[in-house]
């Protein structure tokens, strides 16, 4: 049950959110934003820990923060990855921060930033976006 995609930068890593698992998938594409030419990592990590409802992911622009929302704890949660855009053995950390935004719509489903992080975008269930600075 898909509900989330990102890719990186150059579009030659794609990250697919799973609901049913809460985990997140990655693939590798030999053409950047060509999604026939993706193939499976074979690598996933699960965010279950943090939120058992996954809806929404997102990275910064170098990869080495990636942030998930989910609709049961209503928080978006900060990761550390060591190597940009690797979801491998060892490489997420959770940062153990997150951000409630219970107050303003009570099942998150998107996500998004700015390029340079001081913006946040939240999409709603609620049919709202949401803008946060930093």
């Amino acid at each position: 049950n898909p509900v989330d995609l990102e890719f990186n930068t150059d579009g030659t890593k794609m990250f697919v959110l799973g609901q049913t698992n809460d985990a997140i998938y990655q693939y590798s594409l030999t053409t950047g934003f060509n999604i026939s030419s993706a193939s499976y990592d074979n690598i996933s990590f699960s965010v279950l820990s943090q939120d058992t409802s996954a809806q929404g992911i997102s990275f910064n622009s170098d990869g080495t923060k990636m942030f998930y929302t989910g609709s049961s704890q209503d928080k978006v949660h900060q990761y550390s990855l060591t190597n940009g855009f690797s979801l491998a053995s060892g490489n997420v950390t959770y940062d153990n921060i997150s951000f409630d935004v219970s107050p303003q719509d009570a099942t998150p489903a998107g996500l998004a930033f700015n390029s340079d992080g001081t913006k946040m975008f939240l999409l709603g269930l609620t049919k709202f976006v949401y803008q946060y600075s930093f």
